[in-house]
Order: structure tokens, then C-alpha cells, then sequence
């Protein structure tokens, strides 16, 4: 909890004992992070303390983004695991060895919603991170590594994207060891996006048996596509200079649609690898030609797509979305009536005939509460490959989206034959917290 409650809340304070001091943590028994018998547990650092983080920062980050002077800050979830590669045996030197790998920490930055989110930045609860360079790593464990790079696509789409995580492929430098290797967060895509932002990738994890033919003098010949995934926790197993392991560890979430990035940024993504030619095209909308975005070919995509996500003709949602920043005005705003940004396309509004959510594009979602999924169109839908190929057969996905527009407003992985729960429930009543924060905003969209 704190290690999410403090850089979100206090990124520009020394951690400290104080910090904690304002805040009550209540958790009742049979939760994730509060098991009673027979309930099974293990690996609670690697594994619910990741949870339980992901879970604070994103309820933190939805707060953040109702308030007008640090919705900046908002973010989405970052690389929300930390995938264990363990190994033992004896080392080059015939000395017994133990080794935690800690290069899993290189996961995605969640996208903030002013900008992009770092590559390989690490998790959020990590207030100094680093990892060895692979020169280091392989001086004093017998590790031969083939790569360590950042993998494309493992950011999470949006209008700000995701970091990437990175990726690694590695085999022993001497005959034989024992790998113990697990994770979560390879099933679910736990770095979750904000306001229409995707999730980002999920951990992949593959495993080569007798892949180097020779040893490490050979293993550059070998072919990645064979190799097998692994699944989430293969546990404790044999491994030789003759088999390769593979990951790739989870990208950060991203925040906003992906059809309201600016195209000019999607081509720069595909030029320097972070995103594919076909991601952008399919989850995008941008058409790239000669290295430039045609401009009228992805205004057509886009609308395509939005009409798409509602099931109806293409020139029954319009070409313009409406915009898609937390500072604009609402449309129809009387005279009198003060709104608060709920995101990049939500507005909550209090007029004549009290509180009200609607959408940049005009949509009406609901009345006196901020329950806003009440008045959305839910749509079932698939995930890029990077987060949703290996997605487990117990979850689905539902897309939240704008009635009038096809507009992304939320993305919801959660149980199938389940609704997506709601996750802003804001106290409306006069003097209220909505209230107080409404009343510093100008139609124009100034501070007061």
C-alpha cells in the first residue's frame, strides 16, 4: 500500500514514517493480502504486494483525475509483477551459487495523462530503481544472454502511451544448473489502462529444450519461434547450456483511447520499433504511408473503428469525436452550470437540474450519481496480441464506450458472466467534494 500511496501522492517528498501517519488502512480477513486456512499462499513479495499496489495506485489515479490542479498526475497501472527467474548450482569457478534475477524490474512506465509513459522504467513502488548491465550479471553468474532489448507493442495503447517492458532470452555458460521460474500478470494483464487506455503486456514466458545445439558458441543460430510458452508458474525444473529462456515482462498501461493519439506520434513509434505497422493500423487507426500518416486515409480509419466498437454504420457516428483532453469544456454548458473533469472524455456537470455525467461527445450517461457505465454502450473486446493472447478462460474484456461517438471510455478485464464494476462513486452532496472542486472550474476551462 504505501509503496502506490507514496509516489502518488507524495512523488515530490522523502519517504518517510510521517507520510503514513493521515492514513487508515482498513483489510478485513479472506482478502488476497489478509488470507485465513485453508486459503493458499505463498511468494507474497513477488506476488500480492504487487497486487495490492496496482490495485491502490489505480484507485489513487482515478482521484487524481477529478482533480483539477494534479489530474497531470493521473496514471496508469505500471508493470504490475515481478516475474522470478531463480537459479543454482555450481557457478565457472565450481563454487555453489544462488541467483534472483533481477532484470524483471525493466517493465513498463504506466502512461501519465500529460505524457508517455518511460520504457523500462520499473514498478511504481519502487522509489530507486536499477538493474545490472548484462556484462555484470554474466561476470558473476553463469548466464550467457542472446538479448536484452525492448519488446514492441508491450506498451499499453492509448493517447498516451504505456512503456514498454522489456525482453530477454538467456541460456547457461556452464553444463547444468536448477531454474526455479513463476510469475502472474501472465494470464492478466494487470498494468491497467485509464480513461480508455489499453493494458499493458502481459508476462510471456518460453522455455527452448535443446535449442543451442553445441552450448552458448551456437545459440545465436537458434529459431525463436520455437520455442514453447511456459505458462505462469512451471516451478522448480533442470536446465542446460543447451536450452533457452525467454520473457518478456509486462509493459505499462495506457491512458486515453488510442484513436485520439496524435498520428504523427504512432509514426514515430513504428520508426523507432515501439509500436508495430500492424498495431498501429488496427489499434490505432493510423494509415502509414512513405513513412508519413495519411491524414484523410486515418480520419476514415478511426471512424471506421468507433463505428465498429458500436455495431453501426460508419455515418452514424461522426467524423469529430469531440475532444479528447481532461482541460476541455463539456458541450452545451448554460451559463451557470460549473463542471469537473472525470478524464480524458468524461465531465461531470452540475446545472439547474443538478449533477450530471456526460461525455465530450455529447452523450448523457447518468444523472445524480458518477455510476457513468450505467449509460455507456459495453462492448466485449479483444485485446492486442502483447495483452490478451494468453488472456485465462475464467476473465473477459469489456469495452466502455461512448453512445454517440464509439469513443473509448473505459477498458475492464474482469470476471466472465460479471459487469464491470464501478470504480468512481464521487460524494455529490452540496458542500461535498464534487462540489468543492466544480466550483473551481470555468466554462472556459480556467482555474478559479
Amino acid at each position: 500500500m504505501a509503496g502506490a500511496l507514496i509516489p502518488t501522492l507524495g512523488w515530490d517528498l522523502a519517504w518517510n514514517d510521517g507520510l503514513l501517519r493521515p492514513v487508515t488502512v482498513t483489510a478485513p480477513d479472506r482478502l488476497i493480502c489478509t488470507a485465513l486456512p485453508p486459503a493458499p499462499v505463498g511468494s507474497a513479495t513477488v506476488e500480492t504486494v504487487w497486487v495490492v499496489s496496482n490495485v491502490v495506485a489505480a484507485a489513487l489515479s482515478r482521484l487524481l483525475a477529478a482533480a483539477p490542479e494534479l489530474q497531470y498526475r493521473a496514471q496508469a497501472v505500471c508493470s504490475g509483477t515481478m516475474a522470478t527467474f531463480n537459479l543454482g548450482g555450481r557457478n565457472q569457478y565450481g563454487e555453489r551459487f544462488g541467483l534472483h534475477l533481477m532484470d524483471p524490474l525493466a517493465g513498463g512506465f504506466g502512461a501519465f495523462a500529460d505524457r508517455d509513459g518511460p520504457d523500462a522504467a520499473d514498478p511504481l513502488n519502487t522509489p530507486c530503481p536499477s538493474i545490472a548491465d548484462v556484462e555484470v550479471n554474466e561476470l558473476v553468474s553463469p548466464l550467457f544472454y542472446v538479448y536484452r532489448r525492448m519488446a514492441p507493442d508491450s506498451g499499453g495503447s492509448g493517447r498516451r502511451r504505456g512503456g514498454r517492458g522489456a525482453e530477454i532470452a538467456l541460456t547457461l555458460a556452464v553444463p547444468e544448473a536448477e531454474a526455479l521460474i513463476m510469475t502472474h500478470g501472465a494470464q492478466v494483464p494487470n498494468a491497467t489502462g485509464l480513461s480508455g487506455g489499453l493494458p499493458g503486456g502481459t508476462v510471456r514466458q518460453q522455455w527452448g529444450h535443446g535449442m543451442t545445439g553445441d552450448g552458448p558458441a551456437t545459440v545465436g543460430s537458434f529459431d525463436p519461434a520455437s520455442l514453447a510458452g511456459l505458462g505462469p508458474k512451471p516451478g522448480s525444473m533442470p536446465m542446460t547450456d543447451r536450452d533457452v529462456f525467454a520473457v518478456r515482462w509486462q509493459g505499462g498501461g495506457g491512458v486515453g483511447d488510442p484513436l485520439d493519439r496524435d498520428p504523427g506520434d504512432v509514426v514515430r513509434d513504428v520508426m523507432s520499433g515501439a509500436v508495430t505497422p500492424g498495431q498501429a493500423g488496427e489499434v490505432y487507426g493510423v494509415v502509414v504511408s512513405d513513412g508519413e500518416a495519411d491524414v484523410a486515409a486515418t480520419v476514415a480509419r478511426r471512424r471506421a473503428l468507433r463505428a465498429a466498437r458500436l455495431g453501426v454504420p460508419v455515418d452514424e457516428v461522426p467524423e469529430d469525436p469531440g475532444p479528447a483532453s481532461p482541460e476541455a469544456a463539456p458541450p452545451g454548458l448554460a451559463e451557470d452550470d460549473r463542471w469537473l473533469s472525470l478524464g480524458d472524455q468524461l465531465r461531470l456537470v452540475h446545472g439547474s437540474d443538478g449533477w450530471r455525467v456526460v461525455t465530450t461527445g455529447a452523450a448523457l450517461l447518468c444523472r445524480d450519481h458518477t455510476r457513468w457505465r450505467t449509460g455507456a454502450a459495453l462492448r466485449a473486446l479483444q485485446l492486442p496480441a502483447a495483452s490478451g493472447a494468453a488472456l485465462h478462460r475464467d476473465l473477459t474484456v469489456t469495452a466502455s464506450c461512448c453512445p454517440v461517438t464509439g469513443a473509448l471510455l473505459g477498458v475492464d478485464v474482469h470476471l466472465a458472466g460479471a459487469q464491470p464494476a464501478h470504480d468512481l462513486d464521487l460524494d455529490l452532496s452540496p458542500g461535498g467534494i464534487a462540489d468543492q472542486l466544480a466550483t473551481k472550474m470555468a466554462p472556459d476551462g480556467t482555474l478559479g
